[in-house]
């Protein structure tokens, strides 16, 4: 394997390529950077309570063993994301935006760690094959499977994906591991593709300023009555757009939040917006003004959160 599993920035893209990359997201199994995370680890009554800042899905999602969490501001507004993982007498907060290590009132030195936990993602329909196991369902946890004979933490975090957590003293062996087994290194190119196309908010990304939780595709924690809602669009044009306004009819409709050049849709792009609830249908079609130009675009799909993670971050 050429290139090493360092613990750095993600590439766009690896040896392989970027339209390699999103055919195995999407019909094989990809697997992401060994990337370090801000880990709190409590235990005894510390454990057997969840910080209360923390907010729920408002529907029962299925297993509770590794969930997606988000807080709000006083007035209601998402200002952090967050993913919880309850292991036998253990609370695994994974905060790694300092956003939300803020918010929960936590000293830093309950995230520090002698030897640092890190997570890889796998992703794609072949991901019982590189585990060489059924994966675990998302919300639910496998304690039993130790790629490279490193101890790890297996997280169901959606439909053919899982999250991994080691140590990092066996991070490497762990990846190289998955690597032969299959799993394809990718870059941000793809996953950022397969994260919008899929309509994936990612706070870190998408939302520097707090937000009404529908507009930041996460409505389904907290009761909600916005007007507009996120979604995932595709339009014309082969180059993502910084800014742009919805319309429909000559009115204004929404507001693109964040884009990317779609690796296998030749001469367009993929984008997640925020669009009056009305809307939101797939299929629904907009017109994209980004100033110089209208560009024809169409909805794709409502926006959420995986059910096990809340913390896409590259």
């Amino acid at each position: 394997m050429s290139t090493p599993p360092a613990i750095r920035s993600i590439p766009a893209a690896y040896d392989a390529g970027e339209r390699a990359e999103y055919e195995a997201l999407r019909g094989g199994c990809g697997i992401d950077r060994i990337a370090p995370r801000a880990l709190a680890d409590l235990t005894g009554a510390d454990a057997a309570r969840v910080p209360s800042p923390l907010r729920f899905r408002l529907f029962d999602p299925g297993p509770r063993d590794v969930r997606a969490a988000v807080l709000l501001d006083e007035h209601g507004l998402l200002t952090a994301t967050a993913t919880v993982v309850r292991l036998p007498g253990r609370l695994v907060l994974d905060c790694s935006n300092p956003t939300a290590r803020q918010a929960l009132g936590m000293p830093e030195t309950v995230f520090a760690q002698d030897d640092p936990i890190v997570r890889m993602r796998l992703r794609g329909p072949a991901l019982a094959d590189v585990l060489g196991a059924a994966p675990p369902e998302a919300g639910a946890l496998r304690l039993d499977l130790a790629p490279g004979d490193s101890r790890a933490v297996v997280c169901g975090t959606g439909t053919d994906r899982a999250a991994i957590y080691c140590a990092r003293s066996g991070a490497r062996a762990c990846w190289e591991a998955l690597v032969a087994a299959g799993a394809l290194p990718v870059g941000s190119i793809a996953l950022e593709t397969v994260r919008i196309e899929d309509g994936e908010p990612c706070l870190e990304r998408d939302f520097p300023q707090p937000q009404e939780p529908a507009c930041a595709g996460v409505g389904e924690f907290a009761p909600t009555g916005e007007a507009r809602v996120l979604v995932a669009i595709e339009h014309e044009g082969p180059r993502p757009l910084a800014q742009a306004i919805l319309c429909s009819g000559g009115q204004q409709v929404g507001e693109l939040r964040v884009g990317a050049r779609s690796v296998l849709r030749a001469g367009r792009a993929v984008a997640l917006a925020t669009i009056d609830r009305a809307l939101a249908a797939p299929g629904t079609a907009v017109d994209v003004d980004a100033g110089e130009r209208v560009l024809q675009g169409a909805v794709m799909k409502r926006a959420a959160l995986p059910v096990g993670s809340a913390a896409p971050n590259y």
